[in-house]
């Protein structure tokens, strides 16, 4: 299903809540020969340290672009 959506040499950057389970996704992806995938530290919120601070900044407070929908590229819309 990936593969029909991506190419193998395709620029990836996977994100999760958080950043712990897109780096795990993020490695299976290069293991699977996807040459230009990244992690995003920090994930969409935030990584926060055992205490539950701020431990790397996430996408949304670095200020960086969100949007609420991409056409095409939603999860039901990838799964088709």
């Amino acid at each position: 299903m990936f593969g029909s959506n991506f190419g193998k040499d395709d620029q990836i950057v996977v994100g999760c809540k958080a950043g712990v389970r897109s780096l795990r996704a993020a490695e299976q992806l290069s293991v699977l020969g996807y040459a230009n995938v990244v992690d995003m530290r920090g994930g969409f919120e935030c990584e926060t340290d055992g205490f539950g601070r701020v431990a790397e900044p996430g996408w949304r407070q670095c200020g960086l672009p969100t949007e609420q929908r991409t056409p095409g590229r939603s999860y039901g819309d990838l799964k088709k």
